[in-house]
């Protein structure tokens, strides 16, 4: 397969699987770091991209998590954008992290894309989000990848939430994030 980026990916075993490069072989070791179930280059769909239809096949799937992650040396392209958000009109939720680093708070470097279920509207098109990064509830411990920090597992309400963010600000950091609408 054919590389646009300014290097040529190195296969990489990891785990009795062969990934196709190094940097894919290092997210599996940190989703197994974090005991996230996932699995590599499960499946693929031919998704609309533009004016064409193309073969897709993400890096992972993250099924406890609901997401597929693509994985890509730096900031996507154009194309890889359309083809993610196909993908996401099609399959489900798409999150693609780039520049090497999983994403945190005020840095861009992975996106989300899904769709917004909320919308009535029979031609419903993925949304990106640029402002997602991974997040642990103190108190069941799930992990996700979320958009604004706000993870969904049902512990705390909207009100609890605020003052655990309020606590932690006071202190000067804040490990929970949570961002109502």
């Amino acid at each position: 397969m054919k590389s646009d980026y300014d290097h040529k990916s190195k296969k990489t075993a990891y785990g009795g699987i062969e990934y196709r490069s190094m940097l894919e072989a290092r997210w599996a070791v940190f989703f197994d770091l974090l005991s996230i179930t996932h699995t590599y280059e499960k499946e693929y769909s031919d998704v609309e991209a533009g004016c064409r239809v193309v073969w897709y096949k993400p890096d992972f799937h993250l099924p406890e998590l609901n997401k597929y992650v693509e994985i890509k040396p730096r900031r996507p392209k154009d194309d890889e954008l359309i083809k993610a958000a196909g993908w996401s009109e099609d399959r489900g939720d798409i999150v693609i992290l780039f520049e090497l680093n999983p994403p945190k708070e005020n840095t861009e470097s992975g996106w989300l894309f899904t769709l917004d279920s909320s919308l009535r509207n029979p031609t419903l098109k993925a949304t990106l989000f640029k402002s997602i990064w991974w997040c642990e509830c103190p108190k069941c411990g799930k992990i996700d990848l979320c958009q604004y920090g706000e993870i969904e597992c049902g512990c705390f309400s909207t009100e609890e939430l605020t003052y655990i963010n309020s606590q932690e600000e006071e202190k000067g950091f804040r490990s929970y994030h949570y961002c109502p609408e």
